[in-house]
């Protein structure tokens, strides 16, 4: 979400692939640690200094694209079809249909284990109100919840699998929407919904990457979000390249 709102890229890699020695909490189910780059060439040395595993793969030549059926600002669905247009790029329109619920699945993911970390945190005028306040709202998910979320988060990454059995890349919006002004968010507006398509992924372990694209009718950028198979991190930035 970083990278889309401020016009770069930004990749997700595959869950595991680069060690979270000194991030904190030290034990995450969702997080990863990820290089954020004004350019992919930036992107690749940042990864390739980080996990000696990972070498810049040879560009592609034609690959199969699943477009994934969402519902977005109608102006961020045209962008990503303009842009794919624009370099020749055919594809197949697919649907994840366990996308939303692994948003909700993840939210209940994230909502346990960061109770499990700063719960300690509550009660003693150390916190903002607002994390006060969300961080006792997570005291509520009980063992059932994060169990049900577990179920989707298979059954979701079963079916991301099973889509890139038949596709290089699978492509969606990093955002639905536009971010906000930061004067609205001071005033209440939430951003939640703004990791739509973004949590789902972090919830089945897949890498991820945000490309910047332009938003129809203004200089600022918004978000396209390309999808890989698990460990394909480098081929993912290939594909990238060829869409650059």
């Amino acid at each position: 979400m970083p990278a889309a709102c401020c016009g770069v890229l930004g990749l997700k890699p595959s869950f595991g692939r680069l060690s979270r020695h000194g991030v904190y909490p030290a034990s995450s189910s969702l997080d990863v640690v990820g290089p954020m780059a004004r350019d992919l060439e930036t992107l690749v040395a940042a990864m390739t200094s980080m996990d000696s595993t990972f070498s810049a793969h040879k560009p592609l030549g034609k690959f199969r694209v699943g477009l994934v059926n969402v519902s977005c600002d109608p102006a961020i669905e045209q962008a990503i079809r303009n842009e794919m247009n624009r370099r020749g790029w055919a594809w197949e329109v697919v649907t994840l249909p366990l996308l939303d619920q692994a948003f909700e699945a993840a939210l209940t993911v994230i909502n346990a284990e960061t109770w499990a970390a700063y719960s300690h945190y509550t009660g003693q005028a150390l916190l903002g109100a607002d994390i006060e306040a969300r961080l006792l709202r997570a005291a509520d998910t009980d063992s059932v919840a994060v169990q049900a979320a577990n179920a989707v988060r298979m059954a979701f990454s079963e079916q991301v699998d099973h889509l890139l059995e038949r596709f290089d890349t699978l492509v969606l919006p990093s955002l639905p929407r536009l971010p906000p002004l930061l004067v609205d968010v001071c005033k209440g507006e939430s951003v939640i919904d703004l990791t739509r398509f973004l949590r789902p992924f972090n919830l089945s372990g897949h890498p991820a990457l945000s490309v910047p694209i332009p938003y129809p009718g203004s200089s600022i950028k918004t978000g396209l979000q390309l999808i890989g198979a698990k460990g394909d991190d480098a081929r993912l930035c290939a594909i990238a390249g060829a869409f650059l």
